[in-house]
């Protein structure tokens, strides 16, 4: 299921979110639907982010990246310009790992917070329970 949360209960009874990738940035997927390019899923962040009723917002969605795909910087609007032959692809100026995410949110609007994995699950825990999730994080305080 993509995008979804799905909550588990822990050895003390405690819920927590299970929660599946909505996009993934991977080299030569921009025929999938949310998964390409930096461009595109960029692109369809905000679509989707502009498509959703206000009462069902904020999203809390996350991007998975494939951290071996090789992409070359190319700003503008052709969502293919990111793409790049694989083979040999450092030699020929291919970066990967965590470099096209930050190219993915560059191209996000003010509107679209970027948050790292601890606060996006700590917002999904407080929108589904919030008196649990303060008992939690007030066990570590």
């Amino acid at each position: 299921m993509i995008g979804k949360t799905f909550w588990v209960h822990d050895r003390n009874g405690i819920e927590v979110p299970v929660i599946s990738a909505r996009y993934s940035i991977w080299e030569h997927a921009n025929n999938r639907e949310r998964a390409g390019t930096p461009a595109k899923v960029a692109r369809e962040i905000r679509q989707t982010v502009e498509n959703t009723e206000p009462g069902q917002l904020p999203r809390y969605d996350w991007v998975i990246d494939h951290v071996w795909s090789y992409f070359k910087h190319a700003p503008g609007t052709d969502e293919d310009a990111e793409n790049m032959p694989q083979e040999n692809a450092a030699a020929h100026g291919g970066i990967r790992g965590y470099t096209p995410v930050t190219w993915c949110a560059e191209r996000l609007p003010a509107s679209v917070r970027t948050v790292g994995p601890e606060e996006l699950i700590w917002r999904i825990r407080m929108q589904h329970n919030p008196s649990q999730t303060r008992e939690v994080v007030n066990q570590f305080n």
